[in-house]
């Protein structure tokens, strides 16, 4: 994390890091499709649910500790504030929401529904 009191570079990372995180959902998504039709592809899936894991559990770390940051400081400058909101808005629309969590319990579902392992 950034020792400083601007956190803006900090925001930015998390921002592109979001990406990724949209980026591997979509490649997970795309194989649980090829998987569903018929295309043996468990592994994919496996490959990517543990990349998603491992890279939620360190972006939620980065992100508690940026946030304590800013709470101990009790400040933020106007630019850093509209990048907070930015962000905010994005894991909402993104990564959070009604529509989200119903897509993941879905995802969820079918998953438990297919046989693992022959």
């Amino acid at each position: 994390m950034n020792d400083k009191n601007n956190f803006s570079e900090d925001i930015r990372k998390f921002l592109i890091e979001h990406e990724l995180g949209r980026r591997i959902a979509k490649m997970l998504a795309q194989s649980l499709i090829s998987w569903d039709s018929g295309i043996d592809s468990r592994e994919r899936v496996a490959r990517f649910l543990n990349a998603y894991s491992v890279f939620i559990t360190i972006h939620t770390d980065k992100e508690n500790i940026f946030f304590d940051l800013i709470e101990e400081r009790g400040s933020l400058s106007e630019a850093e504030h509209s990048l907070l909101l930015k962000h905010y808005k994005t894991c909402h629309n993104d990564v959070g929401g009604k529509v989200r969590v119903e897509q993941m319990t879905k995802l969820i579902g079918y998953l438990e529904e297919r046989e693992w392992m022959n």
